[in-house]
């Protein structure tokens, strides 16, 4: 959902570079922010509509949900097709990846509108993402079912 957030801002930018953790994305995130909040102050619904727009696929998978909006928008329009799927990682795993907490960004709407904290979501499958590669085979199975159940 993120991709025509960037879009505008990072229009100068080369896009694979701004999707990669710590990368020159860090250094434009706090911009970024800025810029999702006040087109979402506009429109709440704005990303996930220019997203969405030309949908005529039976699947689509979308990674990395946070908005309240793009939820929202969500539910609206497809609840009968449905698959959330939330994937958590502790910080000590995160601080592994390169994650390092800044204040005024990573606690920021854009970061955390669907933190449990926050709002409660069904997700129809939770994931924690402990770093054990082993689990993930049975975990994409159980994916792969909700999929099929839901193309029936």
């Amino acid at each position: 959902m993120a991709a025509p957030c960037c879009d505008s801002p990072a229009a100068h930018f080369d896009l694979v570079s701004l999707e990669t953790p710590r990368s020159l994305k860090e250094e434009f995130r706090a911009r970024f922010y800025e810029y999702d909040l006040a087109e979402r102050g506009k429109d709440p619904f704005v990303f996930a509509r220019q997203v969405l727009q030309d949908l005529r696929k039976p699947i689509l998978v979308m990674s990395d949900l946070r908005q309240l909006g793009d939820y929202e928008y969500l539910r609206r329009h497809f609840s009968d097709r449905l698959i959330l799927i939330r994937l958590d990682a502790g910080e000590e795993l995160r601080a592994t990846r390169g994650y390092h907490f800044t204040p005024g960004v990573d606690d920021s709407p854009v970061e955390c509108d669907l933190d449990d904290d926050q709002v409660e979501v069904p997700w129809t499958l939770r994931f924690e993402n402990d770093g054990d590669d082993s689990i993930w085979p049975s975990r994409l199975a159980r994916v792969v079912q909700k999929i099929k159940l839901h193309l029936r």
